[in-house]
């Protein structure tokens, strides 16, 4: 195989994954999977090495597949395994991290045998229990636990699991129906990767997926390499969450030791805070390993193609019972509050290391998102997922972006689709002025949204259940080398400040504000040109108070600079800044 039919049958298979992410979108029946695209795909040779996965998902569900796979083929060897077999399961443990991700894998045979494996992973929109909220104790509370069992079987459907699934979730119709999906997704990447056998046999196949994880070990032992050896450590702390008294428990932290030497790196989360009783436990082989693998691509090689090659110079440990690695049965439905800290815990470690690769951490982390549950007034229940994002953390050569979801690449919502399939109304949702980390590059900015329960004829039928996700309530969003940190996030309801994690219970013309946090700023402010703080005041980013005060830019009336001024205000900040560090 030489280098330019690899490329030509390595482009083939990433069409593949892409046409089968496609293809989910376009028969999901929920949001979360269509519209927010909370899903991953991806093709594996016959020895399970990952080749390629889909661009259009989220790496948090992309990340757990290579390990994955190996505990379906330990539960189900290949050699029990036939044509039309399919199996699932939604195991935290082995899959994702919790039990609303539904992972179906498919074997792919052609005339030669098994040729390899087709995965699809697709959050849903509810798989019974408690809905989101930390209050689960553990994780039996968290709604149904599929075993890795088969869902299809020599392409007959196992009816007595199909209909287990369908019994114990709010919405049969959207949860089966995206099972349904996924089947359809994988059954494309399994044609095309029979038609790419049949094009250079069983073991040109072979041979192809070694060209391409080698090649990627390769490039990525080489980005490793020009790192200078050595340890380097980071701490990040959370906020504090309830016990079950209802008062706040010990102060939660992740730490790691990133260490480097020569073509290799070790990532060990020793120190971190031990598990905890609700329900934010980030098991190891999902988001854990998932964020961990983002946050390092993305400093070593943004454009780097993720397959089985990238991992193998990448170790990443644990101990067991800390919150990036809890022991069963730990309650970890909403783990990406934790787990979503990851790639900033890593920039932060290595931002002294190689400045130019990593970016300010975001106020969208951790992800802010709602789930509401309810039911219509012809007794047919409904659930939606809406995020709300936060800012992007500055780069070190441009601002933040707005608005952004980062790092799950989750999508987010038309307001009208919300409206449509939920008795909600979108009443605000703009951006929040001085929300961004101030900087010579600034970050995203956060918004403010505003949701309200319809009243009168629209009323929903009886309550609504919302639950929360959001966070940086303690703590505001810090800047790098000199650069500003965003204010802290902010939820109400019905005007009183509430927390995310629990479960609300709300009705006619209830309305819930949230305001999102903006990205840590790179670099002083008082470096960021003038005239580009004064563009910032017009568009409604920056207040003028702000512009004086942490930029040391001063307008007039027109919002023009007046430059005589702000050389002596930058002057004067410069000056305290420095000797603040002195002292």
């Amino acid at each position: 195989m030489d280098a330019f039919r690899t490329e030509v049958f390595w482009s083939r298979m990433g069409a593949a994954v892409d046409e089968a992410a496609i293809a989910l979108m376009r028969t999901a029946f929920s949001g979360v999977v269509r519209d927010n695209r909370d899903f991953a795909c991806g093709l594996f040779d016959a020895k399970a090495r990952l080749l390629a996965q889909d661009g259009l998902g989220t790496p948090g569900l992309a990340g757990p597949m290579p390990g994955a796979i190996k505990h379906f083929l330990a539960a189900y060897p290949p050699k029990t395994l036939e044509p039309g077999d399919v199996l699932i399961t939604n195991d935290p443990w082995m899959m994702t991290g919790h039990s609303l991700d539904t992972t179906v894998l498919t074997p792919i045979f052609s005339e030669n045998g098994l040729a390899g494996y087709a995965m699809c992973i697709a959050h849903q929109i509810d798989i019974g229990g408690r809905g989101m909220t930390i209050e689960s104790r553990d994780v039996y509370e968290e709604g149904l636990w599929i075993p890795i069992l088969k869902l299809m079987q020599a392409g007959q459907p196992n009816r007595d699991l199909w209909m287990i699934i369908g019994q114990n979730v709010r919405t049969p119709e959207m949860v089966l129906g995206d099972i349904r999906a996924q089947l359809a997704s994988n059954d494309i990447c399994a044609k095309h990767l029979v038609a790419i056998v049949q094009a250079i046999g069983i073991e040109g196949l072979s041979d192809l997926a070694d060209n391409i994880t080698s090649r990627t070990e390769k490039s990525t032992r080489a980005a490793i390499a020009a790192i200078p050896d050595g340890v380097y450590r980071a701490t990040v702390e959370l906020d504090s969450r309830p016990d079950r008294s209802g008062r706040n428990g010990a102060p939660l932290y992740l730490r790691v030791a990133v260490k480097v030497q020569g073509d290799e790196v070790v990532v060990d989360f020793e120190g971190t805070s031990p598990q905890v009783s609700v329900a934010i436990n980030s098991p190891l082989n999902g988001l854990t390993t998932a964020y961990t693998l983002m946050g390092l691509k993305s400093m070593f090689d943004p454009l780097m193609p993720i397959n089985d090659g990238f991992m193998r110079p990448i170790t990443i440990t644990a101990p067991p019972g800390c919150l990036v690695n809890p022991t069963k049965p730990a309650s970890v439905r909403m783990r990406n509050q934790v787990a979503h800290f990851i790639p900033e815990l890593l920039f932060t470690a290595m931002s002294s290391a190689i400045p130019g690769q990593v970016i300010a951490p975001s106020g969208t982390v951790p992800p802010w998102n709602q789930q509401i549950n309810g039911t219509w007034p012809n007794g047919k229940p409904y659930a939606h997922f809406f995020p709300v994002r936060g800012g992007l953390g500055a780069r070190p050569d441009r601002d933040g972006i707005s608005c952004l979801s980062f790092p799950t690449n989750v999508s987010t919502l038309q307001i009208e689709l919300l409206e449509t399939d939920a008795p909600i109304i979108v009443e605000k949702k703009e951006i929040s002025m001085d929300s961004a980390g101030a900087g010579k590059f600034r970050g995203g900015c956060g918004q403010e949204v505003l949701l309200r329960v319809l009243e009168g004829e629209l009323a929903p039928h009886g309550q609504l259940y919302l639950g929360i996700q959001g966070g940086r309530f303690e703590f505001g969003i810090p800047g790098f080398h000199g650069g500003g940190s965003a204010p802290r996030g902010y939820i109400e309801l019905n005007g009183e400040p509430i927390r995310s994690g629990k479960l609300y219970s709300i009705g006619s013309g209830d309305c819930v504000l949230y305001r999102t946090p903006g990205g840590g700023g790179f670099y002083p402010p008082w470096e960021r040109p003038s005239q580009r703080v004064a563009d910032d005041v017009q568009a409604g980013y920056v207040s003028q108070e702000q512009a004086r005060k942490v930029y040391g830019v001063v307008l007039d009336d027109r919002l023009n600079v007046d430059f005589a001024r702000t050389v002596r205000e930058r002057v004067r900040l410069e000056a305290a800044a420095s000797q603040t560090v002195k002292a």
